[in-house]
């Protein structure tokens, strides 16, 4: 009588570990994410540091939750593409330096630890302005 258990129990174990739902998309994991490069082409100088103390969370109902190094947090929205080729953070009051890094972007690559994105020129798309920002999991 025992013989029929185990493999029964060994069943019900694969399927409750095996089965949870992992993404690599930002929702999927309800974690900080920091920025640990931004460079703005423009100007060529590297702006990581502006982002010192910040970090970002987003949730799955699109709503981005922005932890300020005071200690405060403001919220905003992002989104992603059907093919999640692109992503996209946007604000009703925007502020600096978080609006440094709203807006569209494409991603360039994506992992449960690292989201690098890429963008254009916001001002003028024959000017070679390229934006680039790495998100990284805490």
């Amino acid at each position: 009588m025992q013989k029929p258990l185990i493999p029964a129990l060994l069943l019900l174990l694969l399927v409750f570990f095996g089965c949870s739902k992992t993404t690599d998309t930002p929702e999927g994991n309800a974690d900080l994410w920091k920025v640990a490069y931004f460079l703005d082409d423009g100007d060529k100088i590297e702006d990581t540091a502006i982002f010192t103390g910040y970090t970002f969370e987003f949730n799955a109902q699109n709503e981005m939750i922005i932890h300020l190094p005071a200690g405060t947090t403001e919220k905003a929205i992002w989104d992603t593409a059907q093919d999640i080729s692109q992503f996209s953070m946007k604000m009703i009051t925007p502020f600096a330096p978080v609006d440094k890094i709203l807006g569209d972007w494409t991603i360039t690559e994506q992992t449960a630890t690292v989201i690098k994105l890429q963008k254009g020129s916001d001002i003028s798309p024959n000017v070679n302005d390229v934006k680039t920002l790495r998100l990284e999991k805490q």
